[in-house]
């Protein structure tokens, strides 16, 4: 029984010394999982973001990262937008900050 395991051993051994660019092709296939399986979805994300807060207008309802909920006041051409949380709140974020933008009337729906 040693026999085969020793034989599975030394043909493994001899796959990856007959080989000099064995080293290089697995490296190669790694980078390109890699690209395909993280980078490639994460600028398609990105992609859509940006699409969404160059469609930001004022008035929208949007949604804040961390779960506020408000009406965009003004936007700012530095990056930052005012957004009205309830009638006397008003904050001023980072424009990256949104991840949506809600149905009109909704403010409405939370408040009254």
């Amino acid at each position: 029984m040693n026999f085969f395991f020793s034989q599975a051993m030394a043909s493994n051994n001899t796959l990856s010394q007959d080989n000099p660019y064995f080293l290089l092709i697995i490296f190669s296939i790694f980078i390109i999982l890699f690209y395909i399986f993280s980078i490639i979805p994460h600028q398609k994300k990105n992609k859509i973001h940006i699409k969404l807060i160059k469609s930001l207008k004022i008035g929208d309802e949007v949604l804040i990262n961390t779960g506020f909920v408000g009406k965009i006041l003004s936007i700012g051409n530095d990056g930052y937008i005012a957004i009205l949380l309830n009638d006397s709140t008003k904050i001023i974020i980072k424009n990256d900050l949104i991840i949506n933008i809600l149905p009109k009337g909704i403010m409405k729906k939370l408040f009254s």
